[in-house]
């Protein structure tokens, strides 16, 4: 695992998954998916299944229990390997998957500045992320943005309590990412 450092000093890690097979089951799980499209004052987004999750024991019934092929699963053993580096970088934790859910933007869709209350950190995998689509953002101190160089395929584990947005999507290509919070037990 190594350590990466943005402008702002908070550590930060990006997992590369080259295993196309992967983003092709996710893609594939997530055409059958239960979701809805989410238009709200701080968020429109196309596909979603966030309310279905955002209870953590729905997702551990929908998900982590479940015999079911689901995203969660297909990104299980790359899961467990980051949890892993993550409680040897940070020795005091004993972390675990709380939550996951998926957003899919198409043109113009957008997701305002937020973090997630509770999650020591976050992981989102870009499933489709063209060189056109926006990247996610995190706010620095001064309420600038910042951003992060990612590419279709990876993980970016960043701490849970950093804003960060999913820009207005100005293309027509389509982003998906999966998202968790981690938690500490």
């Amino acid at each position: 695992m190594k350590l990466k450092k943005g402008q702002f000093e908070v550590p930060y890690f990006v997992y590369k998954l080259e295993d196309e097979d992967v983003r092709t089951n996710i893609l594939h799980i997530l055409d059958s998916t239960k979701s809805y499209k989410s238009i709200k004052p701080y968020e429109v987004i196309q596909k979603t299944d966030w309310e279905y999750n955002k209870n953590a024991a729905e997702f551990r019934k929908n998900f982590i229990d479940s015999n079911e092929p689901n995203y969660y699963n297909v990104l299980k053993p790359y899961l467990d390997s980051i949890i892993k580096d993550l409680n040897e970088f940070d020795k005091q934790s004993s972390l675990f998957v709380s939550q996951g859910w998926f957003h899919q933007y198409t043109k113009l869709n957008w997701y305002f500045y937020h973090w997630h209350p509770g999650a020591r950190w976050a992981i989102v995998y870009y499933a489709e992320l063209s060189d056109e689509n926006p990247k996610t953002e995190f706010e620095n101190y001064f309420g600038s943005p910042l951003s992060v160089d990612i590419k279709q395929g990876d993980m970016l584990v960043f701490p849970g309590w950093i804003k960060h947005r999913s820009p207005p999507n100005k293309s027509n290509d389509r982003k998906t990412v999966v998202a968790f919070n981690i938690v500490e037990k």
